[in-house]
């Protein structure tokens, strides 16, 4: 006696479900990675949150190398507290502890150190150098958006499964039309 199937059973049934989750897969994918760039890039977020990659190892283990930090800014800053800054004079980007402050002529300065550096930082931080405060580290995610602004992350992340997707609707519509020329 030959078992019957269930329409889930059926190889053909079950490869074309593997497929379809493939296909959703593919899809999924490059809208994360899609909005992944989109929101790193941004400079104006609700909340004024931003988001920076942090690409040395001097914050470590707090923040590890290759982390995403999301920071937020506020009024003022507390000892303890890791913040995102530029040095003044400079475009770098650092994202270090609070580790003192410094009042000279009513305005604060903030003292920073990397919690690997054996040394303060050289120079002291006005507040309007800092972008924010550490709210949220997510570890290797920096590294995945740094991939992504390469070329060869562009390729390998968005195109060539973008590429896939669009083949697979293309041979959805050939299969379409060629039912439709049969029965007309």
């Amino acid at each position: 006696m030959m078992k019957r199937l269930l329409p889930t059973e059926s190889p053909v049934v079950a490869g074309q479900i593997m497929k379809n989750s493939i296909h959703a897969i593919l899809i999924v994918w490059i809208v994360v990675i899609a909005m992944l760039d989109v929101v790193t890039s941004a400079k104006n977020l609700p909340g004024e949150v931003r988001f920076y990659t942090m690409e040395l190892n001097s914050m470590g283990p707090a923040v590890p190398a290759n982390s995403l930090i999301l920071t937020k800014p506020y009024p003022n800053y507390l000892v303890n507290e890791i913040i995102t800054f530029e040095f003044p004079g400079s475009k770098e980007t650092v994202t270090h502890r609070i580790v003192n402050l410094y009042e000279q002529n009513n305005q604060t300065y903030y003292i920073t150190q990397g919690d690997n550096n054996e040394a303060v930082d050289r120079r002291l931080i006005p507040i309007e150098n800092i972008f924010g405060k550490a709210t949220a580290v997510i570890p290797l995610l920096g590294w995945l958006v740094k991939f992504v602004d390469t070329e060869l992350g562009l390729i390998l992340l968005v195109a060539v499964p973008a590429t896939l997707v669009v083949r697979r609707e293309i041979m959805v519509i050939k299969r379409e039309i060629k039912k439709g020329m049969r029965k007309g």
